[in-house]
């Protein structure tokens, strides 16, 4: 979509031969784990380390409180409306 985003705005094609992503909210290149770190921690049986705690990891997302029917909504793969403050 982007270069084809970009590609319209100057009127002419588009297209990308590589896209590096250097950050993903919160995390970037500086915080990754290599692959190869991760498989010799996996095989030593210390993959645990490179768990994040869910709150840690999603700390920049906008918390919401649901009730006992979004959540049974949810469960069943539907979407819900949701009241942001």
């Amino acid at each position: 979509m982007l270069a084809n985003d970009l590609g319209k705005s100057l009127g002419t094609g588009a297209h990308l031969v590589g896209l590096r992503r250097t950050r993903s909210g919160r995390f970037t290149l500086r915080t990754r784990s290599r692959c190869g770190v991760c498989k010799d921690s996996f095989n030593a049986g210390e993959w645990y380390r490179f768990l994040i705690p869910a709150a840690e990891a999603l700390a920049d997302w906008p918390m919401v409180e649901l009730d006992a029917d979004q959540v049974e909504l949810i469960r069943h793969g539907h979407r819900i409306q949701v009241n942001r403050a």
